[in-house]
């Protein structure tokens, strides 16, 4: 695979020694890359965007989503053990303490290491606790090796997510125990909490959160998941790690089809401007029709004939049951329109 380093020949020598030869590989482990960034180092930071560094990362997961495939634990994934070509290549590293799930591990299960007081939280420990503290899953910490699947590594992948997004380890402390009993316990700051002053995106501390659970039956399955999850975010849209609300997603929608949302932004302002010119229409004509019954109203007054200009301006106020005018004119031609009915009626 393009992300593994690939060994080219292995044997035996004269001195019955065994060998092997491999690729030389030339460039920078990602740890140095991300301390430069966390140095502030602008040649750096030009280069390595997080947009940058998240490329390099799926890298890594594609490469082992392929050792995985292929039944192979790394059981120590970090970025100092990722190395970077000065054209954007990705070797994944130190196989060193790899298993094949369903076979015996080279070193044994009874080998325990005793840890070194003064070793350095990130070097590996081979034995029963084999890996980096910094890194390791809380049941690859505990020793727990017959639990260890694709889902341990999935856990360091996350923590490897964990150090680009915050230029930290996931587990710090004062000695390797320290870092080791964080571990076990899953003892684990989010990411935007450890470093709010970097402004994480919440998609990626969800993905980052989900592939480091302490349970790995929540993580990811597979390492093609996460970086599924990644190209989600990459292109703007919604991930599995996070349940967006409904104002996000149509957020999100109107960035990545902007000359679309343009498009329906033009067309609602379109329709929106053409029921408020409906409307003023509308209001003009249901004015117009008052005022003619208004002045219809008027001409009968001036023809004596009360009744039917009492009548005309009920209409009016049938209409509009506030008009003055109409209310008025009641006032004046009652009266006059009771009297004109009852000399009729007495006819």
């Amino acid at each position: 695979h393009p992300n593994i380093v690939p060994v080219h020949e292995i044997g035996i020598d004269e001195n019955a020694r065994i060998y092997f030869t491999m690729k030389l590989v030339q460039g920078e482990n990602l740890e140095t890359i991300i301390g430069e960034c966390a140095k502030e180092n602008q040649e750096y930071l030009q280069k390595y965007s997080l947009g940058a560094l998240l490329q390099l990362f799926m890298k890594v997961c594609d490469g082992m989503s392929y050792a995985h495939a292929r039944g192979a634990l790394h059981r120590d994934l970090k970025p100092e053990n990722i190395m970077v070509g000065g054209f954007g290549e990705v070797l994944i590293m130190d196989w060193g303490i790899a298993k094949i799930l369903g076979k015996e591990s080279v070193l044994g299960g009874d080998d325990a290491t005793e840890l070194d007081e003064t070793a350095r939280q990130t070097m590996t420990m081979e034995g029963r606790i084999m890996g980096t503290p910094a890194y390791m899953s809380p049941e690859q910490a505990c020793g727990h090796i017959s639990e260890l699947d694709q889902r341990s590594d999935i856990f360091s992948l996350g923590g490897m997510l964990y150090k680009i997004l915050t230029f930290c380890h996931p587990y710090e402390g004062p000695t390797i125990e320290e870092s080791l009993e964080q571990a076990q316990d899953g003892n684990l700051i989010p990411p935007d909490v450890r470093t709010p002053e970097r402004n994480i995106p919440p998609e990626l501390t969800a993905i980052c959160m989900k592939a480091m659970a302490y349970d790995k039956e929540e993580r990811y399955d597979n390492a093609s998941e996460i970086n599924a999850d990644l190209q989600l975010y990459l292109d703007g849209k919604s991930v599995s790690a996070k349940k967006d609300s409904l104002i996000t997603k149509t957020r999100k929608w109107v960035a990545r089809n902007k000359i679309a949302s343009a498009g329906i932004a033009a067309g609602v302002i379109c329709l929106i401007a053409g029921m408020i010119a409906a409307t003023i229409y509308q209001n003009r004509l249901h004015q117009e029709k008052i005022a003619g019954l208004l002045q219809k109203a008027e001409s009968y007054i001036g023809l004596e004939n009360f009744e039917s200009a009492e009548e005309t301006f009920f209409a009016v106020l049938g209409l509009d049951s506030s008009n003055h005018e109409a209310r008025d004119g009641i006032t004046r031609v009652s009266g006059k329109a009771l009297s004109a009915k009852n000399k009729r009626l007495a006819k």
